[in-house]
C-alpha cells in the first residue's frame, strides 16, 4: 500500500487493512464523499472528520488516507490472516 508513508507497515487484507497503531486505513478513490465513506468503515461524518483533522468535511482528495480506530475484531483477524500468510511462505 502506498499512502506517502514510506515507514509505516500496513498488514491487512482485501478488505480490511489495518496499520501498526490500530487504526483502520481507508484510501480515498476519486469521487468518494466523507458521508459515503463513514458508511463503509461505521464512523459518522463527524468522527471521521476528528480523526483526521479535517476542517471542510465537503474537501477530501483521491489519494488521501483517512484513519479509525479498528474494532478489536477487525486487529485480530487481519493479524490472524497475516500469519497465516507468512506461514505458507
Amino acid at each position: 500500500t502506498t499512502s506517502g508513508e514510506a515507514h509505516t507497515p500496513y498488514y491487512g487484507t482485501e478488505y480490511v487493512v489495518v496499520d501498526i497503531d490500530g487504526n483502520m486505513v481507508y484510501l480515498v478513490n476519486k469521487g468518494d464523499t466523507l458521508s459515503e465513506v463513514s458508511g463503509r468503515v461505521g464512523y459518522s461524518v463527524q468522527e471521521l472528520a476528528k480523526f483526521n483533522h479535517i476542517e471542510n468535511v465537503n474537501l477530501i482528495y483521491a489519494g488521501q488516507t483517512l484513519r479509525v480506530p479498528a474494532p478489536s475484531e477487525a486487529i485480530e483477524y487481519v493479524m490472524s490472516q497475516q500469519n497465516e500468510q507468512e506461514v505458507s511462505q
